[in-house]
């Protein structure tokens, strides 16, 4: 009634009373309404909110209100009428805030979880200015009230003030205001779509994400959002192509992975610059870079672009029409003259240089793949076999057209022969008839277009779009193992690769590798077809596909590979190198591509083209680092492209499991578990069982400590050894199926002797008649094909189960029909294989007559089925026996009891949770081993004595190994082994005992820019790597201030990124538990090790 009645009274009166020269002010009557809405004082004396605080700021906002109060303009759309319209709301906004500050109130039972309470500023915006009003205790209900249904106002913004760090002290804020994040929903977050487009090449989710994929990709998705449900393909006719190949890569990695700090970002910027020009141009003719092929660009021009009739004059003086063939050929070769015209680009003692080629044929766009719901795009075309010949042709600034190209534009062109004119190519010199050029349209693309794109965005680039840090902080120089795999047998550089055959054959081959990545937890980096053939890479060491033993799960990878290859009949070879690579986004807006390049891809890339088909060949490197797993043979020396020297080629030719228990590593500092470990054996031979479980980080010498006990244990017990992986945790029962193959000794036996082992221990044993018709269990773990003899099952139970099923078939079904489901329905609580595997240890053990030796290492990766079978069968293992586990601290760390879902990582579903597991363990009485690093020096120092070889070392020598290790003894030794390297100490000789004496510094070396091996760089990064996204962020924004850093800058620079200011607190708190930051006093932390804030920069 009051606002009615002050409408009217408004509108009635003039806007100046001429008698009193006052001016009635639009402000004041909103300033009475709001002193009396809020200044009603309570019975108690308590200034409070009414319960009902109005529809009054809708009210105030209504177009009708304003019309007839303010003498708002009643256009709203002119000019003058929009600057009425914000001088009001920006009035209003400040009359509320100056009332609202002399109000306190308490929200009426408001869940701080769901809507938390904290003071914010209102800003008032206007012509492009910013100005704080006032600072008020702000209700979640009035701030919705405010800002509207529409959950936001332009002149508005709300900024929420830091939160209290861990120890309750409050941070300060460095800038005045803060924007209002954007409602829009981010990537992975709800389903709400918006009718809003958005510009390839701008900056939104939508557009970040697209331009991970080609122009066809979005184009086909932009009329058809559903993904193919199967293999794909679509025919452009007439298509030209162009591989613009880029020199100069390599060696600019090099130098500047030899920089150290910031190095990678140092790559980024120059690869950007330089890439952003040439895809500039690629886009100005109307090209579609499909693909970034290692450090060349493929590039389509399609005929259906836009086309323009275009005539040119003949040699016969008489005026011809332009075909479209010959316009895109032309278009095509136009742009490859400009891009070899391009300066090169010059960084430091680094030139890059640029040579293309452009074919012409139909092409061939394939959507293949889509195990896990992963898609590959992949161009294909005759195209590509002509363009073989003609880029390794084609030299610094070069444009080589082929034979096909030649032939469409040698009347518009001037151009001679290459290599003497028997290939039919030629060199362009210049263009007679240049045609005009349309650059590529606009593409629109919709908020719901992607989720679609999504699944053909590289792995490393989606996650980090999804937890919205993006794309700028991938970027980084690490080791990596490259897989190479050229598929010779697939052949998709050739005329008719449209056919339903290729289609169906190269789908096939796509998802039975994707399947074996997958499963190895590899990085599928990329498909495609180049002038090399058809080519697939996967790289083991890219976050957040990163592991201790990359090497090793790459050779098993390529012979898990070769293996399925082998039975689709796919020839082909695989070239595997380990060594220094980048790591990045590289592009354009309009254009990303996530590259992986370096010497390393190179080489694993020429070592494919000369191996054998269905052969691997490793590099020496990737020999050295797998052959604790795996057997090699030497094959020869080979020259290569790109290496002054020979290379020595090692062929895989099958696992060794035990070799790493083999090795001769000397052990120190842990005499005390040594002497635990020799009283286990003394009990076990009077008939008494004992349990080790030992738990320690990465290279504290678990398994140098198993392989010790592994030594003194064979000499009086069978010792039986299953190592997890997680490479195999995805296969039920793996870990079962190796022991028993151990324990039984059917290793190298056919199927049907190990049938007959098995059946014949089952029938002598005492559980026969109970266990016997339950054999057929035992199919799936060990790959039999034991009969099924349950009597009891009815033939429509059958029949469900496994179709229709004859009655005289009832009693013996195939190992074929059986599957995990069928297994559950029969043996539900797992009892029934669970007897029968505790039945094939003890007629083991009984026959033997002894006791044995259960090492069971890396429990953390085991699968789950097997690990449960496992734990319940314990006390039949430990019968006279010795069991020893290991795992590794994070399996036994408690989770933090403020990580939300944020936290669910990939890292944490890794590992197998134990904490409840190790607490049972140590209740029974088990022996419990937590290794930690040395904590004092004189550990370190035997060390370092033992591995040079010397008698006393210098103290300087002895801290710098010390510091950067922690006492890791694993670090101790490769500092040490970097320092031999570099030729960094020298020795005095002592000539009585003729051995080394005392080592030294050597002159003149500065300890400070020693560059640490890359065994420790990944040991240490591949902490970082598996953190969540938000973690590893603030990691790196640390790492710029330093080893120690304030907790007020590090939150400023974090809030600016875009992380949100609510979750540093809780970010920073799980960072100090698992180890990485730790607190200082006051306001500062830091790093818990020097080598981290190092790697967090890299």
């Amino acid at each position: 009634a009051r606002m009615e009645r002050s409408a009217s009274e408004s509108a009635s009166s003039p806007d100046s009373d001429k008698e009193t020269g006052k001016t009635r002010s639009r402000k004041g009557s909103v300033e009475r309404w709001f002193r009396h809405l809020f200044n009603k004082t309570s019975r108690d004396g308590k200034k409070s909110l009414p319960k009902t605080p109005t529809k009054n700021l809708d009210a105030l906002r209504r177009p009708r209100f304003q019309a007839d109060t303010m003498k708002v303009p009643r256009s709203p759309d002119s000019p003058r009428g929009k600057d009425k319209q914000n001088k009001w709301n920006t009035q209003s906004a400040q009359a509320l805030s100056h009332n609202v500050k002399r109000a306190s109130y308490s929200t009426a039972s408001t869940s701080p979880a769901s809507s938390p309470t904290g003071k914010a500023s209102i800003v008032r915006k206007r012509r492009g200015r910013k100005k704080r009003i006032g600072s008020v205790k702000l209700d979640p209900e009035l701030v919705k009230q405010m800002l509207g249904e529409s959950g936001e106002n332009p002149l508005l913004t709300i900024q929420t003030q830091a939160p209290t760090s861990p120890r309750g002290k409050r941070m300060p804020i460095f800038a005045p205001s803060q924007k209002r994040e954007s409602s829009e929903p981010k990537l992975g977050e709800g389903t709400q779509q918006s009718d809003r487009h958005s510009i390839l090449g701008s900056n939104t989710p939508e557009s970040q994400m697209s331009s991970y994929v080609a122009r066809f990709v979005l184009e086909r998705f932009t009329r058809n959002l559903s993904l193919p449900t199967e293999g794909e393909c679509q025919t452009f006719k007439d298509t030209a192509v162009m591989i613009a190949d880029v020199s100069g890569f390599t060696r600019m990695n090099e130098s500047f992975a030899e920089v150290g700090e910031g190095g990678a970002e140092k790559v980024t910027k120059h690869l950007n610059q330089y890439f952003s020009k040439l895809l500039h141009i690629i886009d100005k003719h109307g090209g579609d870079c499909v693909k970034f092929a290692g450090d060349a660009l493929i590039v389509i021009f399609k005929e259906d672009q836009p086309y323009k009739l275009q005539t040119y004059v003949d040699a016969k003086n008489s005026q011809q029409l332009l075909s479209k063939s010959e316009y895109t050929a032309i278009r095509a070769t136009q742009a490859a003259i400009e891009l070899s015209n391009e300066p090169a680009y010059v960084v430091g003692n680094v030139t890059l240089t640029l040579h293309t080629a452009v074919g012409f044929s139909d092409i061939y766009a394939m959507h293949l793949g889509g195990n896990d719901g992963q898609w590959e795009f992949l161009v294909a075309g005759d195209a590509f076999r002509q363009l073989s010949p003609a880029v390794d042709a084609s030299k610094r600034g070069d444009v080589v057209a082929t034979k096909e190209v030649w032939e469409k534009i040698k009347a518009h062109c001037r151009g001679s022969p290459v290599g003497y004119g028997k290939d039919g190519m030629f060199k362009i010199l210049d263009i007679v008839h240049p045609v005009e050029i349309l650059k590529n349209s606009e593409i629109k693309l919709k908020p719901m277009i992607a989720p679609v794109i999504s699944h053909y965005v590289p792995i490393p680039v989606k996650l980090k779009l999804q937890d919205g840090v993006g794309d700028k902080w991938l970027c980084e120089l690490r080791q990596a193992t490259s897989v190479f795999i050229n598929l010779k047998g697939l052949a998709l550089n050739r005329k008719g690769c449209d056919s339903h055959f290729v289609i169906r054959r190269a789908d096939s081959a796509l998802q039975c590798m994707q399947q074996i990545i997958q499963k190895n937890q590899g990085y599928l980096r990329q498909f495609c077809v180049d002038d090399k053939g058809t080519v697939l890479i996967v790289v083991f060491g890219v976050p957040p596909h990163t592991w201790e033993n990359n090497p090793y799960r790459a050779v098993k990878t390529a012979m898990e590979i070769r293996d399925g290859l082998r039975k689709l009949h796919i020839e082909h070879g695989i070239g595997i190198a380990t060594g220094d690579v980048y790591v990045g986004s590289v592009g354009s807006p309009i254009r990303h591509e996530h590259a992986v390049v370096g010497d390393t891809v190179n080489a694993s890339a020429r070592l494919s083209n000369k191996v054998e088909s269905y052969e691997i060949w490793v590099d020496q490197r990737t020999e050295m680092k797998a052959r604790h797993r795996v057997k090699f043979e030497f094959v020869k020396k080979i020259k290569v492209k790109g290496k002054m020297k020979e290379i020595q080629v090692f062929r895989p030719t099958g696992f060794n499991r035990l070799a790493a228990l083999e090795g001769k590593t000397a052990l120190l500092g842990r005499q005390n578990e040594l002497n635990s470990f020799m009283m286990a054996v003394l009990d076990a031979k009077k008939g008494k069982s004992t349990a080790f479980w030992i738990t320690g980080d990465v290279g504290m010498g678990k398994s140098t400590l198993v392989s010790k006990f592994y030594q003194l244990a064979r000499a009086h017990f069978r010792s039986f050894y299953v190592a997890g992986d997680g490479a195999t945790k995805s296969d039920p029962y793996y870990v079962i199926k190796k022991l028993l193959l151990d324990v039984l000794e059917l290793e190298g036996k056919d199927r049907k002797e190990r049938e007959k082992i098995v059946v014949d221990i089952i029938e002598e044993s005492r559980y026969a008649r109970k266990l016997l018709p339950y054999g057929f269990l035992l199919n799936s773990v060990l790959g039999l094909n034991i009969e099924c003899r349950l009597r009891k099952i009815k033939k429509n139970k059958l029949a469900r189960f496994f179709g229709d099923v004859p009655e005289a078939q009832s009693s013996a079904l195939d190992t074929n029909t059986f599957n995990a489901q069928t297994m559950k329905d029969m043996d539900k609580d797992g009892k029934k294989l669970e007897s029968l595997v505790s039945c094939l240890i003890e007629e083991s053990r009984i026959k033997h007559g002894r006791g044995c030796v259960w090492i069971l290492e890396d429990v953390n990766w085991y699968d789950t089925p097997s690990w449960k079978l496992l734990t319940n069968i314990r006390k039949k293992l430990m019968e006279e026996s010795i069991i020893v586990i290991t795992s590794r601290s994070e399996g036994s760390k408690k989770k933090s009891k403020n990580s939300g879902a944020e936290d669910d990582t990939e890292s944490d579903k890794r590992y197998l949770s134990m904490t409840k597991d190790l607490e049972e363990f140590k209740r029974k009485g088990g022996v419990h081993m937590h290794l930690e690093g040395f904590k004092d020096s004189k550990n370190t120092y035997a060390l370092l004595c033992q591995r040079l070889g010397c008698i006393n070392v210098e103290k300087k020598i002895l801290d710098f190994v010390h510091k950067y290790s922690k006492g890791n003894p694993f670090l101790c030794a490769e500092v040490c082994r970097t320092l031999e390297a570099k030729q960094a100490l020298r020795f005095d000789h002592d000539e009585k005992n003729r051995r080394k004496g005392l080592c030294r510094l050597a002159q003149g070396v500065n300890l400070s820019q020693i560059k640490l091996p890359s065994e420790v760089r990944n040991l240490l990064s591949m902490r970082l790597d598996h953190l969540p996204a938000t973690e590893l962020l603030v990691c790196k924004l640390a790492s710029v201030f330093g080893v120690k850093f304030d907790y007020g800058a590090l939150f400023h620079v974090f809030n600016l990124e875009g992380g949100g200011p609510l979750n540093f607190g809780i970010i920073l708190k799980n960072l100090m538990e698992k180890g990485i930051f730790m607190d200082m006093r006051g306001q500062w932390y830091r790093f818990s090790s020097p080598m981290l804030q190092v790697f967090s920069f890299v």
